[in-house]
């Protein structure tokens, strides 16, 4: 399960991994019928406190609570880059790295900013034709964005996360055609209930989705019971 410790160490398996961070998506919004590829290939696990966007980006990225790092608001992200933050193990340890992003706090931090999902994705595509290693990392803010205009659980919210999943489906699709050794994750910072995610005792806030295929099976993780993002992400990233 030490993917990057063992890659740093020996740097004799070499796999590529892609990280989808998709804003806003609730693991309890998750179903059979809208998402069912996340539905499928996800655990439960919960997020840091407070529930919202950079602290959580912060700690998914380095393994560390938000304690550790001090990041408690989405403005003080405007201080340190998320793709080279002190720590980040993604980053430092395993090359090349990428980050593409569609959030207006993280785009001066990326290769490649977009406006729409669709081109996230597109992008991501491209990507993952030209590399056979290293870490991609595809940052989606639209979701989050539609669910504070129109709800979490509303019609337009499960347009986009209905997207989102058939595109996750297609990333791994193309994954598996490379016949390369891979890693396909995809996690959430928080969910949200109303047009809001300020509430830390709701677990439609707190719970969010760790979506995880790989052809590398001595590497899949083996979760029974909820458990908190840091401690999973230490568990997989720490070095």
């Amino acid at each position: 399960m030490y993917i990057l410790l063992e890659i740093k160490i020996s740097n004799k398996l070499k796999m590529l991994l892609v990280l989808l961070m998709v804003d806003g998506l609730g693991y309890e919004y998750l179903t059979p019928q809208d998402t069912p590829f996340w539905w499928t290939h996800s655990h439960k696990i919960t997020n840091q406190i407070p529930t919202i966007t950079a602290p959580n980006w912060i700690s998914i990225l380095t393994g560390h609570p938000t304690s550790h790092h001090k990041i408690t608001k989405n403005e003080m992200v405007s201080k340190v880059s998320y793709i080279h933050y002190p720590g980040t193990t993604l980053a430092d340890d395993i090359h090349p790295s990428l980050l593409i992003s569609d959030w207006n706090i993280m785009r001066k931090f990326t290769h490649n900013s977009f406006l729409y999902t669709r081109n996230g994705f597109e992008e991501l595509s491209r990507q993952i034709k030209k590399r056979s290693h290293g870490i991609i990392i595809l940052n989606l803010d639209k979701l989050d964005t539609i669910a504070h205009n129109k709800g979490w659980g509303s019609k337009s919210y499960y347009r986009v996360a209905k997207f989102i999943d058939q595109a996750t489906h297609r990333i791994a699709h193309q994954l598996e055609r490379k016949k390369i050794p891979f890693v396909l994750m995809g996690v959430a910072d928080h969910g949200g209930v109303g047009k809001n995610h300020e509430n830390h005792l709701k677990s439609k806030i707190r719970n969010v989705p760790w979506l995880w295929v790989s052809n590398v099976k001595d590497y899949s993780p083996s979760l029974t019971k909820t458990i908190n993002i840091r401690a999973l992400v230490n568990k997989i990233y720490l070095v």
